[in-house]
């Protein structure tokens, strides 16, 4: 199908993390070994540091990816692996497709699976993201700082977790699309679209961890995704 070609092209060249760029990493050297505040900003990116201090929560940003992931809610309960999927492909290729067309692209098994309102098994996940040329992370468990630094170098973040964690196994996929906070687990935050009604809210790194551990438990199995 035409889509099929679409999905293949490249993204945009993005700009590197705020932090990296040389003029930045020099400013945050002088001022931090000066005692000092400095707040930098670029588009809806900024990073403010203080004082070094050790361990996490020395440092306060504001993180989002560039580009646009759409707000898609899935149209039946066990969909939102495909939902998800399509809000990657949209945010990749910056357009918004439909959810039927990306399951058209990925093959006419996962179109029927779509219009059945069947769930996706771990077993057939590695497939489905080869098609859409989406990558997994290998199983593991995440700091504040290393899912700040995946998010900042290859995009949104499809992640799954279990959504009653300690009660019942209820798996579900979202999406991460920014953080922001003070560096620590409890006052870090991560902005998520959920298929589950077309929402998107901030929720805690650590009841996120929570959540992402949960299913880690169950087995291992491939629980981050990005372009």
């Amino acid at each position: 199908s035409a889509i099929r070609g679409m999905i293949g092209g490249g993204a945009e060249k993005k700009d590197k993390p705020l932090t990296q760029e040389p003029q930045v990493e020099k400013a945050i050297s002088n001022s931090t070994q000066r005692g000092e505040k400095v707040k930098i900003q670029r588009g809806s990116e900024s990073v403010e540091l203080g004082e070094k201090e050790k361990g996490e929560g020395s440092e306060s940003f504001d993180y989002n990816v560039p580009g646009i992931v759409p707000i898609i809610a899935q149209p039946s309960n066990l969909t939102c692996w495909a939902t998800v999927a399509t809000m990657m492909v949209s945010w990749k290729d910056s357009v918004s497709y439909p959810i039927t067309d990306v399951m058209d692209s990925a093959g006419a098994i996962y179109r029927t699976k779509f219009d059945n309102n069947q769930g996706l098994l771990g077993s057939e996940k590695p497939a489905f993201l080869a098609a859409l040329g989406l990558t997994g992370e290998a199983p593991q468990s995440y700091s504040v700082q290393g899912f700040r630094n995946l998010l900042e170098s290859v995009g949104p973040l499809w992640a799954t977790t279990d959504e009653l964690p300690g009660d019942g196994f209820a798996i579900h996929a979202r999406i991460v699309t920014g953080m922001f906070g003070d560096g620590t687990p409890e006052n870090t935050f991560l902005r998520i679209n959920d298929p589950a009604g077309g929402r998107q809210y901030s929720e805690t790194f650590l009841k996120f961890m929570q959540k992402f551990e949960e299913v880690a438990a169950g087995g291992l199995r491939v629980q981050i995704v990005h372009f």
